[in-house]
């Protein structure tokens, strides 16, 4: 296990502008709740839909790690066109020592940096786990940086709880020398650039299609479920599923409180009980779905078989319910306001 440099944790009164309350930090990954918090800091004000607005799943086995596809856009292109943003990305590499890069490279704080989980101390992750994190550097002082780390997950090595703290220097820089993904010597920050317009129906249409196009005809969590399923024996192969699954879920969720936002202040647009039955018939089987990958792999570290209940549930019940919704969203799109039968017909719904 690698050292780890004593936490200093900040107050909760602490003069720290950046806030993660308007962040829906149950659901988002470690890179969405963060930039969240940035894009609170920079004065967005509809903080969920950049990160949940396009339902989707897509996955190609092809490659040495595949994973499925949860967005069709990027982190940036979202942020861009949900946010009316701009995620700027910095190097730090350009210094050989990451002191100086941290201290003098950036044009203003706070930024983003990508480090590996293993090596930062306010993490559960720590000395057990290697896996992509981010964190948002707010002030460096001397030997220390403070950092606002806004994930909340449940691991089992314990819980990660959105944080306010000062950490070395040398622990951060080892944490992102570690990296040996696109992001390592990264840095992120926010510029606000034009005012979102979402397109209610053009979205909605988008996200229908692309589910009838990828887990219809492509049979994308047939193949999902298939891969994994016959690599389950493998330990690390059965915690990148379950590692999936749960994002997949954390995604599900989101998107079901958008809809919701959506049917509340557009009745027109998209009927509550369509939000009702996505919840129920999506959502719910995905919670199933990712605890019983956990188990799958609780199972397998403990030297146990593993259940194939995951893989059953996806294929006979999460995949035909989500054609299910797919398909009556394309009616509540054909039925709303602003959208013709025939404009409807060649968008493919």
């Amino acid at each position: 296990m690698p050292n780890s440099p004593e936490i200093v944790r900040t107050s909760e009164q602490s003069s720290q502008p950046l806030r993660w309350d308007r962040v829906d930090i149950d659901a988002l990954d470690c890179i969405a709740a963060n930039l969240a918090v940035l894009l609170d800091f920079a004065g967005v004000h509809d903080l969920r839909t950049p990160f949940a607005a396009e339902w989707h799943f897509s996955f190609c086995r092809s490659g040495r790690h595949p994973s499925p596809i949860l967005a069709r856009s990027s982190i940036s292109q979202m942020i861009a066109r949900y946010a009316g943003c701009t995620i700027e990305s910095h190097s730090l590499t350009r210094a050989a020592d990451l002191h100086v890069g941290l201290s003098g490279s950036l044009p203003a704080l706070p930024f983003l940096v990508f480090g590996d989980a293993y090596y930062m101390p306010w993490l559960p992750y720590c000395g057990n786990q290697h896996i992509d994190h981010s964190a948002i550097v707010t002030a460096i002082d001397g030997s220390s940086a403070a950092i606002v780390d806004a994930y909340l997950v449940k691991t089992e090595w314990g819980d990660a709880h959105p944080i306010s703290t000062s950490v070395s220097l040398d622990a951060l820089s080892a944490s992102m020398n570690a990296l040996s993904s696109e992001h390592r010597g990264i840095a992120w920050t926010i510029r606000r650039t034009t005012t979102p317009a979402l397109d209610i129906n053009s979205t909605l249409h988008d996200n229908a299609n692309a589910i009838l196009h990828n887990v219809g005809h492509h049979q994308a969590l047939h193949s999902f479920a298939d891969h994994f399923g016959s690599v389950g024996s493998e330990l690390d192969s059965q915690r990148a599923f379950a590692l999936h699954c749960w994002l997949a879920m954390r995604t599900r969720l989101l998107h079901r409180r958008w809809l919701l936002d959506l049917a509340t202040t557009h009745p027109d647009r998209l009927p509550i009980s369509f939000v009702n039955d996505f919840q129920e018939n999506v959502v719910e089987p995905w919670l199933k779905a990712s605890g019983f990958a956990y188990i799958a792999l609780r199972r397998l570290r403990d030297g146990r078989s593993p259940t194939d209940a995951a893989f059953r549930l996806i294929v006979e019940q999460i995949a035909p319910a989500e054609l299910a919704a797919a398909e009556r969203l394309c009616d509540a799109i054909v039925a709303a306001p602003g959208l013709t039968d025939e404009s409807a017909r060649r968008s493919g719904c």
